[in-house]
């Protein structure tokens, strides 16, 4: 109700403007407000409001539970549910995306250390065998580069397993971001398995998986997207 004095809007079931004090006069909603039978006072009208509309299978929606169901970053939402996850531990109220900025040198520094795990690798197995680095690299350098990449493939399945235990990697953990599911709660195995060959997905076309993060509203790469998963950051 507007008050004809100032023109504060009041609640339409209040005979004063809350700003002057001034008589306001009611009108035909309050007949509406009435059928709730409750409280005039301002949280009350809310209250009383959202019931009455509800119960004419009207939808509304009120700020708290806004705040309730939708996490936000910037104006990208992210759907979230009032539940638990498996471990019993209640989602975030609110979840912030991850900067690509920071999911890029979160994962640069990932794929460095299993670069240099396999690297390593390779010199223990031919200190191992009592060849010379230097000569055994340079001879044998058609059989060591397939192995090396063998290596490196089997390192970044550490990636699944992390996802699936904790939702963060190395290069997460240093950077404070994580991997959730949609709810927010902590993603299944199976999540991670699919989300790790999508790695290699979102790298065939150029890394072009990786960069359409750069244009997606919820600034999810293909392989978020097939796993049904987001990154955000850890607070």
């Amino acid at each position: 109700m507007k008050c004809p004095k100032c023109g504060y809007n009041s609640f339409d079931s209040l005979n004063e403007c809350k700003r002057c004090g001034a008589r306001v006069e009611a009108d035909d909603t309050d007949i509406k407000k009435a059928k709730t039978g409750k409280s005039t006072s301002a949280h009350d009208d809310i209250e009383n409001f959202a019931l009455f509309e509800n119960e004419n299978d009207e939808t509304v929606l009120l700020e708290d539970e806004f705040v309730d169901d939708y996490s936000f970053h910037g104006s990208t939402p992210i759907k979230k549910q009032k539940t638990t996850d498996g471990t019993g531990d209640s989602p975030e109220s609110y979840l912030e995306l991850a900067s690509f900025s920071r999911r890029s040198f979160a994962f640069i520094l990932d794929i460095t250390v299993i670069l240099v795990v396999s690297f390593f690798a390779i010199i223990i197995g031919l200190l191992a065998a009592g060849i010379d680095i230097t000569a055994g690299v340079m001879k044998l350098s058609y059989i060591l580069i397939p192995v090396y990449i063998i290596l490196c493939l089997l390192a970044s399945t550490v990636l699944f397993f992390l996802h699936a235990y904790s939702g963060k990697t190395f290069g997460k953990l240093v950077f404070g971001i994580r991997v959730v599911r949609e709810d927010g709660g902590k993603i299944s195995l199976g999540q991670s398995f699919t989300r790790w060959v999508g790695y290699y997905l979102s790298a065939i076309p150029v890394l072009y998986g990786y960069l359409s993060a750069l244009f997606d509203y919820n600034l999810q790469t293909w392989h978020d997207k097939i796993s049904k998963t987001y990154v955000i950051k850890d607070n």
